[in-house]
């Protein structure tokens, strides 16, 4: 008996790795449709219609009809800027957090220890619908990947990837 239990044990192994080759299927990297993760995921682009960044005492503000071409009450807005708005917003409704810290987790830690106040960077946008969203950025963390930021109505901070902020600086210091 003993002699026929290798090659029996043997063979089902070869039926099983047989059977997962030919009938078991994992899924292909990228064969599931992208889905937005950013703290505006909900928000389709083509409804913002106004955004104001503040830093310190610098402000500018740009609206839109929905879907339509950026303009500021300062002056004319060039196509490089509109497309840097264009490319902030879609960075907030793509880009998933790092990591949220809810209230729990930050204890009695305060807001300035995460830069957030006062803010370094503050965010409004706003729909056709009347939606709105604040959106506070704080300090780029140790590592310098990723950046603290805080939305109003919210009370955990999110660690967004760093590039989310930084075309939002940009997109405030470009000239005009």
């Amino acid at each position: 008996m003993k002699r026929f239990a290798l090659p029996a044990v043997a063979l089902l192994a070869a039926a099983f790795l047989a059977t997962f080759a030919f009938v078991g299927e994992r899924p292909r990297p990228g064969s599931e449709p992208f889905k937005p993760q950013g703290l505006l995921s909900t928000w389709r682009m083509e409804d913002v219609t106004s955004v104001r960044i503040g830093k310190g005492t610098e402000q500018r503000s740009f609206a839109r009809d929905p879907g339509g071409p950026w303009r500021s009450t300062e002056e004319d807005v060039r196509p490089e800027l509109a497309a840097q708005i264009e490319a902030g917003l879609r960075l907030l409704r793509n880009s998933a957090s790092e990591r949220d810290f809810s209230p729990e987790e930050l204890g009695g830690r305060s807001l300035s220890e995460f830069g957030l106040e006062p803010p370094k960077l503050i965010l409004t946008a706003r729909t056709a619908g009347g939606t709105t969203a604040t959106i506070a950025f704080g300090d780029i963390n140790p590592l310098g990947l990723t950046q603290y930021v805080r939305m109003d109505g919210r009370r955990d901070i999110a660690m967004l990837p760093s590039y989310v902020g930084t075309s939002w600086d940009e997109a405030l210091s470009s000239p005009r």
